[in-house]
């Protein structure tokens, strides 16, 4: 039991430090009336005898601290007395504390917070799934397919299901947007069809009711639904007696029998949003994105979907990917998709899709470097005080060196300061990063074009994240001043402490190689803060083609009218009342989004070898007139027959490549191999995409096909106020058509250069953050350094040197760092841009101009924030200067 009385002696010597000193002064007092007793038996006087005694034992206080040393629990002790110190020292000096823990925080809380999202997007268990680690996405990858996203067409998915036998079982699913109805509102919702051992597999338990089953996914089974518990909150008031109940969708009657658990949305992340309601495969409802084919028909379909399954006990995800590619060799053909080879990932690596996991893992990697920049960089700047506080606390050092402490002890002490200025800066960037994920998470998931169907917080491995940066942290801005400060002489120090420049010479420290490190990181972050500024500045110049004041947009969507000419009175009855409304200046209807056009191809009847790849859309009548769009020649479309069977409008890019320096109108095309005519011409060319490359563009009268339509309304007002009134009326014709996607024109545009500004608000926020750094740096720096050298600047200045002289001695010392530090940095761009080239709009990445600016924007900072100090040594009295020194 010897370690439980150590653990005892160390809990007592912790805790109980009144009671441990006052045992070794009275075991002390013991031995020294001993050793008296001693020499007085040997004839001595009592004081005489105390006196040797006290000669033999040694000093008193010395015998103590031997005694502390040796005892249990010293080590720990002496830690805690440097963390007392180290955290009544912070507290003085709060200034400093403050700045450090800001600036360390904010790289700490960025990198933080980017790894959580990392996390979220690349490695998420799926919420409300039992054993989630055992679960598993299956992708076919077929023939002479690109897509971004797998599918998994349901025969296919049928086969594998009875074939395999690395999975205890398969599920499938699909995901389709469909209409929601209530006696109050209608709206647009996704639905996940499932089969029906889709919960089973994935081990999701209900938090009222029953999930789907087996018995549920037949042609001749009750339409029934498992409601999101979200949407069972917000939409249906989360009564519990709403089991049983039923409601709309798609115009279907579907009976409710469950309520999905709180968090739980499904496997995928990124398609579509979160499911509202999960139905069986056999749900009765016409799905557009399958052209018009019956779910329930799925079984001979070449649609596609994803399966998950849940792996056997001992097979990973490698081992079943070569089971599956074993059958996939024997399976049928379904259409024309012939299988490539078969991918299984498990499901916490699956949940966005493999291409865009692909295309968004770099940029964030882009953010996790800059968010490294600033970290390091304020590390940098950390140091640096740090080094300051050491140089001028090396006399204090001096005398503790020369009583007898150790090198060690001093190194302890010190790096314990920097660790607790680390730690408060580290659950202050855990603070941050929670707050910029509660924040920017969406921005963030915009800025990388993933249409998130989860809020994204705070990973729980952010937190050993966290603590990984605050000990690297400790280390980079603690261990060197440390170092330096044991490496000094403390006989030296006390005799003849040296300035750390002089009028004849500047001798390169660690602190100027660390501010030089950190102007050079700074400028990485103007660069690149500069790139994005110009990129951002480009695009707010793009001529849209449209008119952007008061345009308001609309997708109105009607799966519940199952026929043709019910669908085409309730548009005709919709576009009469708006039009006579008297806040609509002008509406129109059409297929797509002002930027929503497809791929066509138009030549001559006459030259076949003169083909064009253009990109088209539908337009009705009055669509250019609303949307601002100005014709140059001809007229719009009406509703005549002719118009929607053999017109055509094309631009003006597309007409002078046809026809250069003649007049269109009138003259017979192939569009995609049907003879039209011309019949307008009009000013627009950013059919291929507002921040793509202007090109030739063209427009055919519209036609209402399928279960929705895109609205654009001019209003004399302001068309957000608009948006209301425009559900009402929707509302008031048909009760089960939902109306989504509301926004303006210029809300529109906004959304598709979100990511764009999202990158130039990021860069510049740590662009920001690297300026401050690097002015307080160098503020720092040269008043230490003039301080040091107070003595030698009074005793220049009063045999005769000038206040301008030292001014220009100091500024030039400054101004070669900072030109030194400011040529590593745009190196280091001029190496690093290239990988954000991507990302930007009509800006080399080297361009030559930011990089200019760059230089200049530093060099400034730098000189100004260097004249300070030496202004104020330059104009000190000589007298006082020396006194003070």
């Amino acid at each position: 039991m010897r370690w439980v009385n150590r653990i005892q002696s160390v809990i007592a010597n912790l805790f109980s430090t009144k009671r441990a000193e006052q045992q070794i002064d009275e075991e002390l007092q013991a031995h020294l009336g001993l050793l008296v007793e001693e020499k007085m038996r040997q004839g001595l006087s009592e004081a005489e005898a105390m006196r040797r005694s006290r000669l033999e034992l040694g000093g008193i206080e010395q015998v103590k601290q031997a005694i502390r040393e040796g005892r249990h629990g010293a080590s720990l002790e002496s830690v805690l007395q440097d963390i007392r110190i180290g955290a009544r020292v912070l507290l003085q000096q709060r200034g400093f504390s403050f700045v450090a823990v800001l600036t360390v925080g904010i790289g700490i809380g960025s990198m933080t917070a980017i790894h959580s999202f990392s996390q979220f997007l690349f490695n998420q268990s799926v919420a409300g799934a039992s054993r989630s680690e055992e679960l598993a996405t299956v992708f076919v990858n077929y023939k002479n397919t690109r897509s971004t996203r797998p599918s998994n067409a349901y025969p296919h998915y049928l086969e594998l299901k009875e074939r395999q036998s690395t999975f205890t079982d398969l599920a499938h699913y699909f995901r389709f947007e469909t209409v929601f109805a209530t006696d109050e509102v209608a709206d647009q919702v996704t639905v996940e069809t499932v089969s029906g051992n889709y919960f089973r597999v994935l081990g999701v338990m209900p938090a009222l009711g029953r999930v789907l089953e087996m018995e549920d996914d037949r042609e001749d089974a009750e339409v029934v639904a498992v409601v999101s518990y979200a949407l069972w909150r917000r939409s249906l008031g989360g009564r519990s007696d709403i089991l049983g109940q039923r409601i709309s969708l798609n115009g279907i009657p579907t009976r409710i029998v469950g309520v999905a658990p709180r968090d739980f949305v499904g496997i995928d992340l990124d398609n579509f949003t979160a499911p509202a309601f999960w139905v069986t495969l056999h749900f009765p409802f016409q799905a557009p994105s399958l052209r018009s084919i019956p779910v329930g028909q799925l079984l001979t379909s070449t649609a596609g979907g994803a399966s998950v399954g849940r792996l056997r006990p001992g097979v990973d995800a490698r081992i079943a990917a070569a089971n599956l590619n074993g059958l996939a060799g024997n399976l049928s053909v379904v259409g024309n998709r012939r299988i490539d080879s078969i991918t299984v990932i498990p499901v916490s690596q699956a949940r966005i899709a493999p291409g865009e996991q692909a295309r968004t893992g770099p940029r964030l990697n882009i953010f996790f470097a800059v968010s490294g920049i600033v970290l390091l960089g304020a590390c940098f700047n950390v140091a640096n005080f740090l080094i300051t506080r050491s140089t001028a606390r090396r006399r204090e050092f001096a005398i503790r060196l020369s009583l007898g402490a150790t090198r060690l002890r001093v190194i302890q002490q010190l790096f314990i300061e920097a660790l607790l200025l680390s730690i408060v800066s580290g659950v202050a960037g855990v603070l941050l990063a929670s707050a910029l994920l509660r924040a920017f998470g969406t921005t963030v998931s915009r800025f990388l074009g993933i249409p998130l169907t989860m809020e994204v917080s705070l990973d729980p491995t952010a937190y050993s994240i966290a603590a990984i940066l605050v000990v690297a942290s400790a280390l980079v801005f603690g261990i060197i001043p440390t170092v330096l400060a044991s490496l000094r002489n403390p006989v030296d120090d006390l005799r003849n402490p040296k300035p750390t420049w002089t009028w004849v010479g500047f001798r390169i420290s660690f602190r100027q190689v660390l501010l030089t490190l950190q102007v050079a990181l700074a400028v990485m972050l103007m660069v690149a803060a500069g790139l994005y500024g110009r990129s951002l500045y480009n695009i707010s110049q793009i001529d849209t083609g449209y008119n952007t004041d008061s345009m308001l947009l609309a997708r109105v969507v009607y799966r519940s009218i199952t026929s043709t000419a019910a669908r085409q009175a309730f548009l005709r009855d919709l576009l009469d009342q708006l039009r006579a409304h008297p806040e609509v200046a002008s509406v129109t209807a059409g297929p797509g989004t002002p930027f929503g056009f497809v791929q066509a191809k138009v030549s001559l009847p006459d030259n076949p070898d003169l083909t064009i790849d253009t990109r088209t859309t539908q337009a009705a009548s009055g669509s250019f007139e609303t949307s601002g769009i100005r014709l140059i020649a001809g007229r719009e479309f009406d509703e005549s027959p002719s118009d929607k069977d053999g017109s055509v409008i094309i631009n003006k890019v597309l007409a002078d490549s046809l026809w250069p320096n003649q007049n269109g109108i009138g003259r017979a095309v192939n569009h995609n191999g049907v003879p039209r005519s011309v019949v307008g011409i009009v000013e627009f060319d950013r059919c291929f995409g507002l921040l793509a490359s202007p090109g030739p563009c063209s427009w055919t009268a519209f036609v209402p096909q399928g279960f929705q339509v895109n609205l654009r309304l001019r209003t004399h007002g302001d068309p957000a106020r608009f948006a209301p009134e425009l559900r009402r009326i929707v509302r008031a014709i048909h009760s089960d058509v939902a109306i989504t996607d509301v926004e303006t024109l210029g809300s529109h545009v906004a959304a598709l250069t979100a990511n764009h500004r999202t990158s130039a608000l990021i860069s510049s926020v740590f662009a920001f953050v690297g300026i401050a750094l690097v002015a307080i740096g160098c503020f720092s720096l040269f008043e230490s350094l003039v301080k040091d050298s107070a003595r030698e600047i009074a005793v220049r200045i009063a045999v005769g040197a000038t206040p301008r002289k030292v001014i220009s001695t100091t500024l030039s010392r400054g101004f070669a760092l900072v030109v030194l530090g400011t040529a590593i940095g745009l190196g280091a761009s001029a190496v690093m841009t290239g990988r954000i080239a991507d990302q930007l709009f009509n800006v080399a990445s080297t361009d030559m101009a930011t990089f200019i600016a760059t230089a200049i924007g530093m060099i400034v900072v730098g000189v100004v924030a260097s004249y300070w100090p030496a202004r104020s040594a330059a104009h000190k009295e000589p007298i006082t200067a020396l006194r003070q020194s």
